[in-house]
């Protein structure tokens, strides 16, 4: 089943999915195939502009981006530059949180049953920061964001993701993207303490990760390299990493369900030249094999398979 138009928030349970088209949220069942609407979102005249064409609405990045699922009655989107909760029983919005910079968090994390940290939903700030200034962690309380740690000024560019393990009473920090920017790093300790693990290499520039017995399996980002799924390990000698598995593209979304894990892989550009070439370009960047999305599952026993791929559209990189 192929949604045509409509972009995946997240899972609301075994049968059902958030999604949206435009900025009008849905409540989708995947063994009926019917779609129940939960709220319309104000928009601007550039939303509706953009309902035009596809390619408007990606050049204008106007959809509603990311959702996360609080719990069974709220719902959290990030659109416009703000953090809108809903609840899906009333269906109205019950808060709207500023986002201080940046246009959104590349993830919403929910930390729960990890020693030492106040359970709640937390971000790391993602936004366009080739200077390297200070980048925040947040936790998210309605109506407001309060800031859990900060990373100093030259530190990294911004956060991909957070990653509590329970394995090893952690939270796993995925920042990115270029030189030492690079980087994974442990917090424990309710962000009081924060060791960096390993940075400075492309094959540390990761936006998803998996906590296991074995230790941390996370995806690779980078249109520098070729992309592979790697396995974060400590032993008697330290810190390291080593590849599993390698990938046709970048990969930037992944999920787990009962006994698997999933890693949805991208094509992606090199991000050079001014914003106006860079709506322009269609050549991939050097990392990327082939012209083409894939979906790639691993087992519990590290066996890969992939289960999906898609030619991507020739439209530039936006």
């Amino acid at each position: 089943m192929v949604l045509k138009g409509y972009q995946a928030l997240a899972y609301y349970d075994s049968e059902s999915l958030i999604v949206s088209k435009h900025n009008v949220i849905y409540k989708y069942n995947i063994k009926t195939n019917t779609f129940r609407e939960i709220i319309r979102l104000s928009s601007s005249f550039k939303t509706y502009f953009s309902k035009i064409s596809t390619a408007l609405r990606r050049l204008l990045r106007t959809d509603i981006r990311y959702g996360f699922k609080i719990d069974d009655t709220n719902f959290l989107v990030a659109y416009n530059s703000k953090l809108i909760q809903i609840n899906f029983e009333t269906k109205r919005i019950t808060a709207v949180t500023p986002i201080p910079r940046g246009s959104r968090p590349l993830n919403i994390t929910e930390i729960n049953e990890v020693n030492n940290f106040d359970s709640g939903v937390y971000f790391g700030e993602y936004f366009d920061n080739p200077q390297k200034e200070s980048v925040n962690v947040y936790r998210y309380d309605k109506n407001e964001v309060q800031i859990v740690f900060t990373f100093e000024k030259g530190k990294i560019n911004h956060i991909h993701n957070l990653v509590p393990d329970s394995y090893n009473q952690c939270v796993w920090i995925l920042a990115g993207d270029f030189g030492d920017s690079a980087s994974i790093y442990r917090a424990t300790d309710n962000f009081k303490c924060i060791e960096k693990v390993l940075s400075g290499s492309q094959d540390y520039r990761a936006c998803i990760a998996f906590p296991t017995m074995f230790g941390l399996v996370y995806a690779t980002d980078s249109q520098f390299q070729q992309n592979s799924i790697r396995l974060l390990y400590n032993d008697e000698k330290g810190w390291g990493s080593k590849e599993l598995h390698k990938i046709n593209g970048s990969c930037i979304y992944g999920s787990t369900s009962g006994n698997g894990y999933y890693f949805s892989t991208a094509v992606e550009a090199i991000n050079s030249g001014n914003k106006f070439q860079r709506y322009l370009r269609n050549k991939r960047g050097p990392g990327i094999i082939k012209n083409q999305v894939e979906i790639i599952s691993m087992d519990k026993n590290f066996n890969f398979k992939k289960i999906y791929e898609n030619k991507k559209d020739k439209f530039p990189f936006v």
